[in-house]
């Protein structure tokens, strides 16, 4: 009998279950898995994708908090409106099963799933995805009622558009599924289309119609953005006050050259503004109203009757 075999298993059973020293990557250390509680059925899965998927989701539930461990603190209960299968659905998304693939397969369904759970737990960017996934893909009045369960109102005018324009009336049913009040504004839109007494169109009439439901929809929607989506937002709002101020200065110039006499000063040029977006990625945000010459400016403006 070997006088080492014992100091040997204990140092074997000692390296299983110790982590040796070593610095952790930044991406692919997971350190803490979560368990869910979903109708009765126990998943466990890591807890980083729902930690850097949705921090209001993290937040709500506590996750970096949750003990990794068998006991009944360390198990979140998701709300009774979510069934098992739609779990097993979203993370089929975030935990691709290994497959020879490079590409993950979901059926309509289950992107409509994975567009309900990531529209209610904040994951913006299965969001979107989701919705690109199901563009083209819908009729009439899923498009209405998923338009505004997921705060697409695009997809709510486009079902809105189809409805007043198809052959066949709209069905007692599909009045039931989208709103009795909805489906009589439909049918004077309708009426006005086939009389020929529509001013500008089907679509300026039913944004001019349903603009209290659009313009609450598109306010929802700003809050379910990805963060690139904000930052490009921003930038736009930028460049637009750069614009304004900058035409403003001019018409201020000339106006000072009307009441004096003098000329008025060349504008210097214009600094393009940078935007730093996520993961310190730096992008140049070009703003073409910007690069006009002053002479194409100072023309327009000199034609101008300015009052006396």
């Amino acid at each position: 009998m070997n006088p080492n075999s014992n100091h040997s298993s204990a140092s074997e059973q000692m390296t299983a279950i110790t982590e040796p020293a070593g610095e952790k990557d930044e991406v692919y250390y997971w350190p803490n898995n979560v368990c869910f509680l979903v109708e009765g059925t126990l998943f466990r899965v890591s807890q980083y994708q729902f930690i850097t998927g949705s921090s209001y989701f993290s937040q709500k539930y506590g996750l970096p908090n949750i003990a990794d461990n068998d006991g009944p603190e360390s198990v979140v209960q998701l709300p009774d409106m979510v069934s098992a299968a739609q779990f097993r659905v979203f993370l089929k998304m975030l935990f691709p099963i290994h497959t020879t693939s490079t590409t993950s397969s979901f059926t309509k369904d289950e992107w409509l799933t994975i567009l309900e759970l990531s529209v209610l737990w904040h994951f913006h960017d299965l969001r979107k995805l989701a919705i690109q996934h199901l563009d083209g893909t819908l009729g009439a009045i899923e498009l209405v009622k998923v338009g505004r369960a997921a705060y697409v109102p695009r997809w709510v005018l486009a079902g809105y558009k189809a409805l007043v324009t198809r052959q066949g009336i709209i069905t007692e049913d599909e009045g039931d599924e989208i709103g009795n009040r909805t489906v009589n504004t439909l049918w004077i839109i309708r009426y006005l289309v086939e009389h020929h007494d529509l001013v500008g169109g089907v679509e300026k009439e039913l944004e001019s119609r349903f603009s209290g439901e659009i313009a609450t929809l598109r306010s929802a929607e700003s809050g379910h953005r990805t963060v690139l989506e904000v930052e490009a937002s921003l930038a736009e709002e930028r460049c637009r006050l750069e614009e304004e101020r900058r035409i403003r200065s001019i018409e201020e110039d000339y106006e000072r050259e009307r009441v004096t006499g003098t000329e008025p000063p060349v504008p210097e040029a214009m600094e393009v503004p940078v935007v730093k977006v996520a993961h310190d990625r730096v992008e140049e945000v070009s703003c073409p109203q910007l690069t006009a010459s002053i002479d194409e400016i100072q023309q327009p403006l000199k034609n101008v009757p300015w009052k006396r």
